[in-house]
């Protein structure tokens, strides 16, 4: 029936092209027929328009989110759209730009398309690699994963200069900042189909990632520094904080989405304060002592989030708040600074701590308060990020 539809459609174009008057210029009319606005896109799809004018059609151009991707000149105007050249589960716009003879042109309504890759029968794919990995930046700035189940580390990015890779759990991507601080690329979690995704119009550093609202939460790198969202989904990039008299830095977001924890300079303390992003409410924290405190996480399990305290002995402790309770809890010290990423079930902690003139990968076994070294390179690593791929 749909053949039929598109026959009968081309030949009253045809013959609307026949009856055109040569005095009347006037734009082209242009309409996509195929595929209907909301199509799934699995494998590949036929894109069809249609266009008339009262002199006569040159060429049709086919636009992908405001980018011209082809163009045909030969009735029916057509092209493929393959799967494999987008992300899976994403969305995307179609718009067809028909130009006639004298130059004029003019643009069709937009038609939207969704890709599902997932969806499809993969036994004839390579199957994603599962279980738990350490993703991590380097002092040589690569990006680097080590695969807690075979010990090894693997470079994943040389070209781009990496920097905080974070899971986006909902489409299967590492998210990370790259050409130092231009831009936000994603690639496959084995570290393939490496693309930019985000053209950042400042310098700033990315520090967490929120798959419930598809944003990304940092600070820019100024004078002062602030704390920044970017929905990539929008293209929205917004200031959340902009205080007189204070440096904002980090920004780790909750599972919900909704309350952002952020390290923050004032009269040169180093402090924690959770911002309310719903309602734009800002709350200082009332800690056990005015140490330094920097490098908050949120916990998955458990309503409060970690950080790190330096004491004026010259000591840090990783210690968790309770923002049930309004209290906290050493969960691990150490001489020297440190990064960390929790497992999910938050009973290991991925580490890279400065030891012996040197920055490495440690695993802390809470339970068994047991911490084993597990690199040992001539390269720092830091911005450690526990993934597990189910």
């Amino acid at each position: 029936m749909k053949s039929v539809k598109i026959f009968i459609m081309i030949c009253l174009f045809l013959w609307g092209q026949s009856c055109y008057n040569p005095n009347d210029f006037q734009p082209p009319v242009v309409r996509i027929i195929l595929p209907e606005s909301g199509e799934i896109l699995k494998d590949s799809l036929n894109v069809i328009c249609i266009a008339s004018d009262d002199n006569a059609i040159d060429y049709v151009e086919f636009w992908i989110d405001g980018e011209s991707e082809e163009k045909d000149s030969v009735i029916p105007y057509s092209f493929i759209l393959y799967a494999r050249d987008y992300d899976d589960n994403s969305k995307h716009a179609i718009t067809a730009r028909a130009y006639d003879v004298e130059g004029d042109y003019a643009d069709s309504e937009p038609v939207y398309f969704k890709v599902c890759i997932s969806d499809q029968d993969t036994s004839v794919t390579q199957p994603m690699e599962k279980g738990h990995f350490i993703y991590l930046a380097a002092s040589d700035n690569h990006l680097y994963r080590y695969h807690l189940g075979n010990n090894e580390l693997e470079l994943l990015v040389s070209e781009y200069r990496g920097r905080y890779p974070h899971y986006m759990e909902s489409i299967h991507r590492i998210g990370f900042r790259s050409h130092g601080s231009y831009h936000i690329s994603t690639m496959n979690p084995d570290g393939s189909d490496q693309k930019i995704i985000y053209d950042l119009p400042t310098l700033t550093c990315i520090h967490d990632y929120c798959d419930k609202n598809s944003t990304f939460y940092g600070y820019t790198i100024g004078n002062p520094n602030r704390i920044i969202a970017i929905d990539i989904e929008k293209n929205d990039y917004r200031l959340l904080t902009n205080p007189e008299g204070t440096e904002d830095y980090d920004g780790d977001i909750n599972e919900k989405g909704n309350l952002l924890v952020f390290k923050r300079i004032e009269n040169n303390q180093k402090k924690l304060v959770v911002l309310d992003i719903e309602n734009n409410v800002l709350q200082n924290i009332q800690f056990q002592n005015e140490n330094d405190k920097y490098l908050a996480k949120w916990s998955d399990l458990n309503f409060g989030f970690f950080f790190i305290e330096e004491t004026q002995n010259s000591e840090y402790h990783l210690k968790f708040y309770d923002f049930n309770e309004g209290t906290e809890n050493i969960i691990f010290s150490y001489d020297y600074n440190f990064g960390y990423s929790f497992s999910p079930d938050e009973k290991y902690i991925a580490m890279t701590m400065i030891k012996d003139n040197s920055r490495d990968l440690y695993i802390y076994d809470r339970e068994k308060d047991l911490l084993n070294q597990k690199t040992s390179l001539e390269i720092e690593l830091f911005h450690e990020e526990w993934v597990e791929i189910k």
